[in-house]
Parts: C-alpha cells; structure tokens; sequence
C-alpha cells in the first residue's frame, strides 16, 4: 500500500493513455487531410471545363 513513490502500473497506464491520444489525434488529422484532399479534388475536377476533364464520360461516346 504505498501512496507516494514509484507505481509501475500507474506509470502504464499513463503511457498508454498518451499513447492512445496520440494514436487518436494522429488517425484524427489523417481523416481529416483526406476530407480536404477529396473535397479539392471534386472541387477542382467540377471547375474543370467539359473538354478538358480526364476522359471518364467521353469513352461512352
């Protein structure tokens, strides 16, 4: 029963818990530069003139 001192299991958790947060805000920002990534890319790809889009409809013609 020690209150003050060295816990290993206390430290591990600790550890894992930031670990955790870290993991988290990392999957958190990926998510998030795939959401911007994709909406440039409609966004570009939609101003784009007909002509000049990738051909992707202009094979069924």
């Amino acid at each position: 029963h020690i209150h003050m001192g060295y816990n290993p299991v206390k430290s591990e958790t600790t550890v894992l818990k930031a670990a955790r947060r870290t993991m988290g805000f990392v999957i958190l920002s990926l998510s998030w530069i795939c959401i911007i990534y994709l909406f440039v890319g409609i966004s570009e790809y939609v101003k784009r003139p007909t002509d000049k889009r990738p051909p992707l409809e202009t094979k069924s013609v």
